[in-house]
This record gives structure tokens, C-alpha cells and sequence, in this order.
């Protein structure tokens, strides 16, 4: 073949070949922003499931926070009835505030305290086992004291634990209640009765006992 027909057909080929370049660096092109677009969409629907997935993350920790706090209330509710319900059952006084309490009361009876009457109203057998118990460590404090029975109020009003005693033994009286209140945690309403004998208290509780750990008496 001549070589003036080689030059001809090369000549005819290079258009073709720029033409294909063309076309294939459109394509190229084209690829690249369908790619990118398809990129695009991907990280923009994966951004949705993300931010979806940290919303029901969220609501879940949500969830979980108050489910705990309604279980943490429920829970004390459930330890405050356990330890109610463990108040209804009697305990003795626990040795050492026992101990403490006679060696106070000691003292009370060198402040002309000579006789104390003990009586229980509106209360159970827990409360004649404390009053029983009240009469031992009076005994043991060396005071002279009588258990004057039990009974029933009828139409109680404004009632907690009652002290009687005469003009001369006010201040002896209130010395006894601040000593006694360390066994029989009550509020003491203290009234004057004159026919009763200097260094005399009478003492009346009212309710039915819960215990403390240590032993020590509540009235509800």
C-alpha cells in the first residue's frame, strides 16, 4: 500500500479519535456528577437514619430515666411500708440506752420525785409490754412506782400524754419528762392537780406504740 494511502486513512481516524476522546471525557464527566449526586444521596438519607436513630436513642434514654425514677419511688414506697410494718412490732429497749436512761433517772429522784402512777389508755398489748417495761427501769432507778391500769377514752379531743402533779413538783415533773423522753418519744401535756401529794406525778399515755430500733416507743 502506498504510503500517501496510510497518511489519507490516519488523517480520516484522527477526527474519529478526537470525536471518542470528546464523547469519553463527557461520559467521564457525566459519571462523575451521577456519582456524585448518587454520593450525595446517600450521605443525605444516611444522615436522616442517623438523625433518626439519635431521636428514638434519645427517647429511649428518656424512657429509661423515668421508668427508674418510677421504680426508685415505688421502691420507697414499698421501704417505707416495710419499715412501718416493722414498727408495729415490739422491741425492748436496747441495753445501753437502758443503762444511760436508769442513771438519769437516778438523779431525778434526788429532785424530790417520791411516787409515780402509770396508766395506758387506747393502747394494745405492745402497750402494756412498754408500760411494764417503763415500771422495771423506774424500779431499777430506785422510784417508787404503781401501775394504775388501763382504759378507754371515749370521744378523745386534743389528747397526748398527760402529767399531773402539784404546784411544788412542776419543775421535778419536767425534769422526769425530759429524761423519759429519750424511751417514750411524746410530747407531755403537764396540768396542776393540788390534791395530789408533793413529789407525786401521775402519768397518763395515750395510743398504741411503734418501735424503733433502739427500742424506743412512738405513739400513734
Amino acid at each position: 500500500m502506498p504510503w500517501y494511502n496510510s497518511t489519507e486513512i490516519l488523517s480520516k481516524l484522527i477526527p474519529v479519535a478526537q470525536i471518542l476522546i470528546v464523547v469519553l471525557t463527557i461520559f467521564t464527566v457525566w459519571a462523575s456528577v451521577q456519582r456524585g449526586k448518587l454520593e450525595k444521596g446517600e450521605k443525605s438519607e444516611l444522615t436522616m437514619r442517623v438523625s433518626q436513630t439519635e431521636e428514638i436513642t434519645g427517647q429511649l434514654s428518656e424512657d429509661k430515666n423515668r421508668l427508674e425514677s418510677e421504680i426508685k419511688q415505688k421502691q420507697n414506697k414499698i421501704d417505707e411500708l416495710e419499715k412501718l410494718a416493722k414498727k408495729d412490732i415490739y422491741k425492748p429497749l436496747s441495753e445501753v440506752v437502758k443503762l444511760e436512761l436508769v442513771q438519769n433517772l437516778r438523779t431525778a429522784k434526788e429532785k424530790n420525785i417520791k411516787k409515780i402512777s402509770i396508766r395506758f389508755v387506747d393502747t394494745n398489748n405492745n402497750g402494756k409490754r412498754v408500760m411494764n417495761d417503763l415500771m422495771q427501769i423506774l424500779k431499777d432507778a430506785g422510784i417508787d412506782a404503781s401501775i394504775e391500769g388501763t382504759g378507754i377514752s371515749f370521744g378523745r379531743g386534743v389528747s397526748n400524754h398527760k402529767v399531773k402533779m402539784n404546784q411544788t413538783t412542776v419543775e421535778s415533773a419536767q425534769y422526769l419528762c425530759k429524761i423519759l423522753s429519750v424511751y417514750l418519744k411524746t410530747t407531755y401535756n403537764g396540768s396542776l392537780d393540788n390534791k395530789l401529794e408533793d413529789g407525786v406525778i401521775d402519768m397518763e399515755f395515750h395510743g398504741i406504740p411503734l418501735f424503733h430500733e433502739d427500742g424506743s416507743v412512738e405513739f400513734q
